[in-house]
């Protein structure tokens, strides 16, 4: 009985350090994540409404935890942000560009703050 008593105790013992030591994992990590020194965060996204809210949520999300978001990649736009030629001739083209500058503009307007250079666009 006390032999099964000693190991209880010991997995518990076990278990308590492993604990531990995962604290202390996430609290170095946390300092890492919030030293700009250290860390450089990017949101990529999308030029859609659901990639664009969820973004911006994300962006939110990571300045209410003190980890700065140093800029925005957009991919898989049609045209730049300040071409306002229709290349395409087919009307998909030219709505989806549309819609994609609608949400690239929402994106803008959310986050100025983070990246406002234009080698971005």
């Amino acid at each position: 009985a006390n032999d099964a008593a000693a190991q209880r105790a010991a997995t518990i013992d076990n278990a308590l350090n492993k604990l531990e030591e995962f604290k202390q994992k996430m609290s170095n990590m946390r300092s890492r994540l919030s030293d700009e020194s250290q860390t450089n965060f990017v949101v990529v996204s999308i030029p859609t409404r659901l990639s664009v809210n969820e973004s911006k949520r994300l962006i939110q999300e990571l300045q209410e935890q003190d980890i700065s978001v140093t800029d925005i990649v957009v991919n898989q736009c049609i045209g730049g942000v300040n071409d306002s030629s229709a290349d395409a001739m087919v009307g998909y083209y030219d709505r989806r560009k549309s819609g994609q500058m609608k949400w690239i503009d929402e994106l803008q307007k959310s986050v100025n703050d983070v990246s406002a250079s234009d080698e971005y666009k």
